[in-house]
């Protein structure tokens, strides 16, 4: 019993708008500007680009948490070994730092800078006196609670176009809720888009059509599109709600979930081999915690039998939630399965933080290469394997991720700004599914 509630405990995860109005400071990034020039005896157009100027000095551009590790890096030769902290309404100097070098980049000097010891919460900018300011960042209590509450109402907000993105939203709201009960999730907005998307479901087949539909319709004469991925993640969505809130007042809508979630699991089951293997997997994980059918559970071995190419080769997105659902499931699981998950994690960790340099922002050196997905991932992954040994050392590189993606990078952009967050496809693949930063926040959540 006891080693049942250790497994269910490790099973975890685990901007935006800063509280100081980016300074549009000193360092402003300069648009293109064409040229013309008139001379006396010839007319000669003139047009190039200016070469756009970011600034030299990289902060978390959303800010630092009060009470941790602060740091920032600056680009430069022959700096003054000084950096100031300046308020930034009043320009007043509050704190005066030492750089450090770190190496020779690109044929600059990269230098660190720490300011941890400073904690008087407020807006300030970075002041260096050859290479000037930088954008401005906020130093606050609790930022992670924050960006986690903002993330969370945007996300409220956010009109889903199909089936699939709000079924995966909803999934992850879920997974929030039933380990992180100190992360606020709004429970009747789970609800009422869980009673919403069973409009979508086909009373005679038990296949989801893609498009959210608002009221059942006579299925007979609709002409939707019938999707096979987005039924069988439906299946383990349906099969979630059922059990997370199998006792809570509304048991109503909680049993109609899982008859709807074993209905679509019996479609997927007619055309397994063209439906997608990972959402497969996340269905018969839902419905074997919810059930406990053994059909489930042979489902289960059977992905356990099937090549790399047949499934993800690195976890990510509905594969994570099924791994760490079924280390959380009541009924028979694997010994040698639960085991081996949890080492492949821990494993995944500990290289993530052994390719951690300071050299390269104290994340991994391919960082660059990533796309957001990948970067996400990594996060989650760090969030669970720090819970599961109970210390801080991943939860510090969790947090040097979001540092990375909030401007401590060589573009010095903020990847976690609400407009790049919802529409941007600035680093590969735009952040089509944002709820995983919730997931991510709520792990920080104090």
């Amino acid at each position: 019993m006891e080693r049942r509630v250790w497994l269910f405990y490790i099973f975890i995860c685990c901007l935006f708008c800063p509280a100081c109005v980016t300074s549009q400071d000193k360092s402003e990034p300069v648009s293109t500007v064409p040229l013309e020039q008139d001379t006396l005896e010839m007319e000669p157009d003139f047009s190039y680009e200016i070469t756009e100027q970011l600034p030299h000095i990289l902060v978390d551009q959303t800010g630092y948490q009060s009470m941790d590790k602060k740091i920032a890096f600056f680009y430069g030769n022959e700096l003054e070994e000084n950096f100031e902290i300046r308020n930034e309404k009043t320009e007043e100097t509050v704190y005066t730092g030492l750089l450090h070098k770190v190496k020779e980049e690109d044929g600059k000097t990269l230098y660190s800078g720490t300011f941890t010891d400073f904690t008087k919460e407020g807006c300030y900018y970075l002041h260096h006196n050859k290479i000037g300011d930088s954008y401005a960042f906020s130093i606050e209590k609790n930022i992670y609670s924050r960006q986690y509450t903002d993330l969370n109402k945007m996300l409220l907000k956010q009109e889903h176009e199909n089936v699939g993105s709000l079924a995966y939203m909803l999934a992850n709201c879920m997974f929030i809720k039933e380990m992180f009960q100190d992360a606020w999730i709004n429970a009747s907005f789970i609800h009422s888009k869980t009673a919403l998307l069973l409009n979508s479901q086909d009373a005679k087949t038990g296949a989801f059509y893609s498009e959210i539909l608002t009221e059942p319709v006579a299925f007979e004469t609709y002409e939707g599109t019938i999707s096979l991925s987005t039924t069988a993640q439906m299946a383990g969505v349906l099969a979630q709600y059922s059990y997370i809130y199998r006792e809570d007042k509304d048991t109503l809508l909680a049993g109609q979930c899982l008859q709807a979630a074993q209905k679509a699991y019996r479609y997927v089951e007619k055309y397994r081999d063209n439906t997608d293997t990972d959402a497969w997997y996340f269905a018969a994980v839902q419905l074997y915690r919810a059930t406990g059918q053994y059909k489930y559970r042979n489902a289960i071995r059977e992905y356990d039998t099937l090549s790399e190419e047949s499934r993800s080769s690195t976890p990510q997105g509905y594969t994570m939630l099924a791994d760490f659902t079924y280390l959380a499931t009541p009924y028979a699981t694997d010994y040698k399965r639960c085991t081996g998950l949890l080492d492949a994690y821990i494993e995944r960790a500990q290289n993530i933080s052994a390719n951690s340099f300071r050299e390269n922002f104290y994340v991994p050196s391919n960082i660059d290469t990533m796309s957001n997905k990948e970067i996400l991932d990594d996060m989650f992954v760090l969030g669970v394997v720090n819970h599961v040994l109970s210390g801080q050392e991943y939860a510090g590189i969790q947090k040097n991720y979001i540092h990375y993606l909030s401007g401590i990078n060589r573009k010095c952009k903020n990847y976690l700004s609400k407009d790049i967050v919802f529409s941007e496809t600035d680093k590969g693949n735009e952040w089509s599914d944002a709820v995983e930063l919730l997931v991510i926040y709520s792990n920080l959540y104090s």
